[in-house]
């Protein structure tokens, strides 16, 4: 309905909307005749840029979402990363609060061993006393 209504023919061998037969004519030389758009002659050079100008657009439309897309991976690593690094430093600083606690409890146990060791000749002549009845 479009095609008709703009005034050009629809063309069941091609699928396409061309202008009417009636309006067809040579060109010279270095232009082309236009049958879909502008139904006149048309230079060879511009019916081509047509086409590249579309390639050029889509190129750069690519070319966006590849760098957009490329942007975002990058982003959600760095962020990855630092969480990542985050967790390690959490880890890290636990181990270490832990080694630190370690080494006190250490250092308590080998204290109440060493007084032990002092007392004991001390605790075994109570006991000896203690049996004997002394």
């Amino acid at each position: 309905m479009e095609c008709l209504s703009s005034g050009k023919q629809w063309d069941d061998v091609s699928c396409s909307c061309l202008c009417p037969r009636r309006t067809w004519r040579p060109c010279s030389t270095g232009f082309s005749f236009d049958y879909r758009h502008s139904c006149q002659c048309v230079r060879v050079h511009a019916a081509a840029a047509g086409g590249v100008l579309t390639a050029l657009v889509v190129l750069f439309s690519a070319v966006l979402l590849v760098l957009g897309g490329a942007l975002v991976h990058f982003k959600r690593r760095r962020d990855l990363d630092e969480r990542r690094q985050r967790v390690l430093d959490d880890v890290n600083a636990a181990a270490a609060v832990g080694a630190a606690a370690r080494e006190v409890v250490e250092s308590e146990l080998t204290k109440a061993f060493a007084e032990d060791e002092r007392e004991r000749p001390r605790r075994d002549a109570e006991a000896v006393a203690e049996r004997s009845g002394t």
